[in-house]
C-alpha cells in the first residue's frame, strides 16, 4: 500500500507553533490543549504540526494505512489531518517520534479541502500519565527551541 503523505516542512523536528489553551465553557472541552497550530490561519493553509504514522491495531502486528499531521493534543484526545484517501478503521494508534503508540478511537472527521481530512479522536488504552508525558515532551522541546 502506498503511503499517503501530507506535506510537511522536511527539516522540521519540532512543530513551530504550540500553544496551551484552556477552554472553559459549555460544550468546550474539560483538558487543556496543546496546540501546533495558529489559530489565525485556516486549517488547509497551514504547515505546522506533528508529523505522525497511522496504523490500525492488530491481533499480533499493526498495520500501516499512512501518514498524518497533528494539530493539537490534550490527555482526552487528538485532533489531526489525513489524506482523504485513507480508509481509517474506528480506532487506530498514532505513532509520534520518541513517543509510545497513542491509541486512539475516531468520533468525526470533516473533509477541509478535497483530499484532505480533519478529524478529532479520543483515546482508549492509554492512561493519563502517558498522555501528559507526551504532552510535557512537547511544551519542553517548545521551550528550548
Amino acid at each position: 500500500m502506498k503511503d499517503e503523505w501530507v506535506e510537511q516542512k522536511p527539516d522540521s523536528q519540532q512543530p513551530g507553533i504550540a500553544e496551551l489553551a484552556e477552554e472553559m465553557g459549555p460544550g468546550r472541552r474539560v483538558d487543556p490543549r496543546l496546540y501546533f497550530h495558529d489559530s489565525e490561519t485556516p486549517l488547509e493553509q497551514q504547515s505546522t504540526g506533528v508529523p505522525a504514522i497511522i496504523q490500525a491495531p492488530g491481533l499480533l502486528f499493526n498495520r500501516q494505512l499512512g501518514r498524518g499531521i497533528v494539530k493539537d493534543l490534550s490527555v482526552g484526545g487528538v485532533g489531526f489531518i489525513a489524506s482523504s484517501r485513507l480508509e481509517l478503521p474506528p480506532r487506530v494508534l498514532l505513532l509520534l517520534d520518541d513517543c509510545p503508540p497513542l491509541y486512539c478511537e475516531i468520533l468525526h472527521r470533516r473533509p477541509v479541502v478535497p483530499l484532505l481530512y480533519s478529524y478529532g479522536a479520543r483515546w482508549y488504552r492509554s492512561d493519563r500519565q502517558q498522555l501528559e508525558a507526551v504532552m510535557a515532551r512537547w511544551l519542553l522541546a517548545q521551550q528550548t527551541a
